[in-house]
């Protein structure tokens, strides 16, 4: 039988194993393990077992990036851009650091952002209204994330992220040059 009181219990299950998760995480972060310290600030970002601060999840996620976890600095990029003193130089300075070593996810918003001018737009149809966060939300933004549009530049990520085998990076590029087939083509 499922009531409001089990409900109740289950938040404070919860609540009470992400308290311990982030102690385990905390003592391996110390230790210098870089995917504890990449989780402990997202831990940090999102509140979940520990009181949520943007400047401890900052710190965590620039400790591990600098242990080269790549997903650290995707992460603090993702963070970075959606506070209102957003410094987009250093965003795409993380991400093109991430893409050119690999990352995916940075391949593919690369490429979204050179094609629409908008670093924030997760999809190149998307009206750029609403950005995923690395804490699992999605915030209203109030202004987009403008860069130049450069689709040569949009071209090379696309291309990058399908040879690592991303179906996103593939469909992008497609849409990208049945868009743009013209300027592409020069």
């Amino acid at each position: 039988k499922h009531g409001r009181h089990s409900l109740s219990i289950d938040t404070e299950r919860a609540e009470t194993l992400y308290t311990k998760a982030t102690d385990i995480l905390r003592r391996s972060a110390d230790g210098g393990d870089a995917e504890a310290q990449r989780e402990l600030g997202l831990c940090y970002a999102s509140g979940k077992g520990v009181a949520k601060d943007e400047s401890q999840a900052e710190k965590w996620l620039r400790i591990s990036g600098s242990n080269w976890d790549l997903e650290a600095e995707y992460y603090l990029a993702d963070m970075l851009a959606c506070q209102d003193n957003s410094d987009i130089a250093q965003i795409l300075q993380l991400l093109e650091k991430t893409a050119e070593m690999g990352n995916v996810n940075a391949q593919c918003k690369l490429g979204i952002a050179y094609a629409t001018g908008d670093l924030l737009r997760e999809k190149e149809q998307d009206s750029g209204n609403f950005i995923l966060t690395s804490d699992g939300k999605y915030v209203r933004l109030v202004r987009p994330l403008s860069i130049s549009v450069n689709p040569s530049r949009a071209v090379y990520f696309y291309k990058k992220a399908m040879e690592h085998g991303s179906l996103d990076g593939a469909l992008n590029l497609a849409e990208l040059y049945s868009q743009h087939s013209q300027c592409l083509m020069n």
